[in-house]
């Protein structure tokens, strides 16, 4: 294996973690919630950390807490999906291969629905910014 980082498990939960204690009140300048968008950010999407249910939940977390560190994690994760999309054959142009924690479970259906999903947040953020 030469990439010792890629053996260390993706840290998807404390997306999740982080979403869920922002839309239940708490406040974004908690150190806590930067804290774990530090730990995020430190296994950004790349080329051989395919996993879109952690893209999803993290790249949600990531938006939430905004400023220089989102910028740095969209940039990484519309490289990383558009590098994964697939275009041939035909039949699954325009979907995701099973990868990650999930993908055995969901197959290429589920894969491609959440990398949507991830997809759908950079919407957010432009409306976000529209808004300003």
């Amino acid at each position: 294996m030469d990439d010792p980082e890629s053996a260390l498990p993706l840290p998807l939960f404390t997306g999740g973690a982080v979403i869920a204690r922002i839309f239940t009140g708490e406040r974004r300048s908690v150190d806590s919630l930067r804290s774990g968008r530090d730990r995020l950010m430190q296994a950004p999407p790349r080329e051989r950390r395919v996993d879109p249910a952690y893209w999803w939940l993290a790249t949600d977390a990531v938006l939430q807490l905004g400023g220089d560190e989102w910028k740095r994690w969209a940039k990484s994760l519309q490289e990383a999906i558009l590098m994964h999309k697939r275009d041939e054959p035909p039949a699954l142009a325009g979907s995701w291969d099973p990868a990650g924690l999930w993908g055995s479970l969901g197959g290429r259906v589920a894969c491609t629905a959440v990398t949507i999903l991830a997809l759908e947040l950079f919407y957010r953020d432009e409306a976000a910014q529209q808004k300003d």
